[in-house]
This record gives structure tokens, sequence and C-alpha cells, in this order.
């Protein structure tokens, strides 16, 4: 199942391997309806693996209330998403904004395997490779 809103594209149909691709602009609003997809996909199960790309979307460019917007709808959903998430490849185009996203994950605090890449294949085969991986154990 593919669903689009706002640029986001989210790509579920390989569940529990889902891909999201970030549009180039990011706007809060739109990034709330995201979070609440998010929330519909983990009460269809758990061990999910987010392939998540932002060669599209540059996180260093982002505006302060577009991050603070980020940071409290991670908060608020941060527990059904624990529950629900195995790992999460992100997808970077340059350093920066991969340091960005580790920031990210420093701000929000601890949560499941999370590896930025600036490769998608390679991001991709890292996801694949932990639902693998944890399938088999």
């Amino acid at each position: 199942m593919v669903w689009e809103r706002h640029g986001y594209r989210v790509d579920s149909s390989e569940f529990p391997f889902v891909s999201v691709q970030f549009p180039k602009e990011v706007v809060a609003a739109g990034y709330q309806k995201l979070f609440e997809h998010y929330v519909q996909l983990c009460k269809r199960g758990g061990g999910i693996g987010w392939l998540i790309d932002f060669q599209a979307f540059d996180p260093v460019l982002a505006p302060a209330a577009v991050r603070r917007a980020a940071a409290e709808v991670f908060a608020e959903h941060k527990a059904t998403l624990l529950a629900a998430t195995l790992c999460e490849a992100r997808v970077a185009a340059n350093p920066i904004s991969r340091g960005v996203l580790t920031a990210f994950d420093w701000m929000t605090g601890p949560k499941w395997a999370c590896k930025n890449f600036g490769d998608y294949a390679a991001a991709e085969a890292w996801v694949r490779t932990m639902l693998r991986t944890v399938g088999e154990d």
C-alpha cells in the first residue's frame, strides 16, 4: 500500500519493511499527518524496519519551527513507535545532514537501532538484513 500526502510517500507494500520519501520542503501540518500514518502502520504489528529517504529534503535548511514541531510530534508518538519499531535507516545526501539527524536522535533520546547512510542501496540492505536477522531469532 502506498500513502501519499503533503509530498510524503510511504510504501508499506512489503510490511514490515516500510520506505518513506520526504518532500523537498516540510511543513509542520504535513509532518503531523505523516506521523498519524506511522501510528496506523504500527497498529498492524511490530518489528517494523523503516527506510527514510531524506535525499530531497535537507534537514540543515529546515526552519527552527519545523525542527521544533518535528521533535514535538515525535515525542507525542514515541511510545507507539517504540513498541512497533525494530530499526530505522536514513539516507541523507551529505555528511552535515547526517550529523543533523544524529543530533535529532540525541535530542529525542534512546530508541531502536538507527543508522544514517549516504547511499540508498546500503541503507535498504541494512534494514532488510535487520528484519531477516531478528526474524530468525
